[in-house]
């Protein structure tokens, strides 16, 4: 058993039954629990589904680009394009993490 806090996590890949866990620390961590589990306990203020196989921390978040594709980029440098039907809640969460 390992205890992770949250604020290390940069993103949740879903890989079939299991789901890849990537840190701030570049290291990552395989385990067998399915991507909805983890959406379930993350906070929802800080954690948000962009697709159907990734999870990201929205902290972690460095640029999004509304136009397009919507393109999401973390601080990691990956890049992910947010699913059409989640486009809304992005946005939605975005505002709010920049109004608080």
């Amino acid at each position: 058993m390992e205890c992770i806090l949250s604020s290390e996590i940069v993103r949740i890949e879903a890989l079939s039954n299991y789901s890849k866990i990537h840190f701030t620390s570049r290291k990552t961590l395989l385990v067998s629990k399915v991507l909805h589990w983890f959406e379930d306990i993350l906070p929802k203020d800080f954690f948000a589904r962009i697709h159907r196989s990734h999870l990201i921390n929205i902290g972690q978040i460095s640029h999004f680009c509304f136009k397009q594709n919507q393109i999401t980029t973390l601080k990691d440098n990956s890049t992910f394009e947010v699913a059409k039907r989640k486009k809304r809640d992005i946005k939605k969460i975005l505002g709010n993490s920049l109004a608080a």
